[in-house]
């Protein structure tokens, strides 16, 4: 019988075996990680190629509106303060596509009961910023007059609002959305700037069903910091109208809730 081989007859691998070895683990893990790396830039881009940007919603800034279309929203918030008098405030909102990627509009607003509030009066242009990207990118400029209100209108003063808007079509399965950011900045001679950034996220359900929610935040002259969460539903009601419904949360104020009720026309 032959002998059994001990340890000293096998083959031990010497020190330059062993860490051509380990090289060769090293680069065979870079080279998998590279190849790796190629095939998610190469497949990813044509995944985002498929998520084409759904339409919009109806007042959405970062999207231009078609030459010749106008867009008409009327809205009425409405809130019970603590010794159960309603107060709200009345919105209007008008468009036009002017083509050339450029919307032109007026926009105003007032409160209704007591104690009153601020009221706006709006002329607006808006024009796309070209960029290659999948985000759309918007600038406005708005030329008017406000003022603060205590049931009447008070004394104007000139305002002028700059503002940036950003929005991004999304693909949730066989459904489309959007996600958008508005940021203005409002400027009156002898007051203090008013800043106010929305940021929405919403859903098209099917043809006639919309949802989404949207972070106010706002910061007024002498007031603290206010943010308001609001989530929405618009609703076809014919070929042109919409109904809008919403609630709105105030984040420092919860038990101050406002109901939202409006109308949509595109025509």
């Amino acid at each position: 019988m032959g002998r059994r081989a001990s340890v000293s007859d096998r083959k031990v691998p010497s020190g330059r075996q062993a860490l051509a070895a380990r090289v060769a683990a090293s680069a065979a893990a870079r080279l998998a990680t590279l190849a790796a790396g190629a095939l998610r830039r190469a497949l990813v881009p044509g995944a985002l190629g498929l998520l084409l940007l759904s339409p919009p919603p109806a007042a959405a800034g970062a999207w231009p509106r078609e030459e010749g279309r106008r867009f008409i929203s009327l809205s009425q918030e409405l809130v019970r303060q603590p010794g159960g008098t309603l107060t709200g405030y009345a919105g209007f909102l008008m468009e036009q596509g002017l083509g050339g990627n450029l919307t032109v509009g007026i926009e105003a607003g007032k409160p209704t009961g007591p104690p009153g509030g601020r009221w706006q009066a709006l002329f607006f242009l808006r024009g796309a910023i070209p960029n290659p990207s999948e985000i759309r990118a918007a600038w406005s400029l708005a030329l008017g007059f406000h003022g603060v209100t205590g049931g009447k209108i008070g004394r104007a003063r000139p305002v002028i609002r700059p503002a940036l808007h950003l929005g991004r079509g999304l693909s949730l399965g066989s459904r489309h959305g959007w996600l958008a950011l508005d940021a203005s900045a409002a400027l009156s001679p002898g007051d203090r700037a008013i800043w106010k950034m929305d940021t929405t996220l919403g859903i098209r359900a099917d043809r006639d069903r919309l949802w989404f929610v949207q972070l106010q935040a706002n910061r007024y002259p002498g007031a603290r910091p206010r943010l308001r969460i609001v989530p929405t539903h618009v609703r076809r009601l014919s070929r042109r109208v919409h109904l809008e419904l919403a609630l709105a949360f105030d984040a420092r104020a919860p038990r101050r809730t406002a109901l939202k009720i409006g109308s949509w026309v595109e025509f």
